[in-house]
């Protein structure tokens, strides 16, 4: 789980220097604290839920990061969470040329300036 998030941390640093205009979330990207709370009891798998889809909701779309194809039970529900609003998902699983492409692609259809 922790090889994941420090992954994870690592492609959305990645994709903000490359895309320094989005305002994305990466799910497992912050997850040290919320991991610890959740331990500890004192967030519930449903709080934590509730303040990820607050975040899914305030930005222009969700970018899943999958390297091993691996979704845990709260990705997926981030996922659906996306679609039931409307968000776009943008799923990736490494960050080659033909990554960064289909992004830049994306981005265009957001209508969003600076590609």
């Amino acid at each position: 789980m922790q090889e994941n998030c420090r992954r994870a941390a690592e492609f959305a640093q990645r994709v903000r220097e490359l895309f320094p205009m989005l305002d994305l979330y990466v799910p497992g990207e912050n997850d040290e604290f919320v991991q610890k709370a959740y331990r500890m009891g004192v967030l519930t798998e449903g709080e934590i839920l509730a303040v990820d889809f607050e975040l899914i909701r305030d930005r222009d779309f969700l970018m899943v990061y999958a390297p091993d194809l691996y979704e845990s039970s709260g990705m997926r529900e981030e996922i659906a969470f996306a679609d039931s609003i409307r968000k776009p998902v943008c799923y990736c699983v490494t960050l080659d040329d033909c990554t960064v492409a289909f992004i830049r692609q994306f981005v265009v259809n957001l209508g969003r300036d600076g590609v």
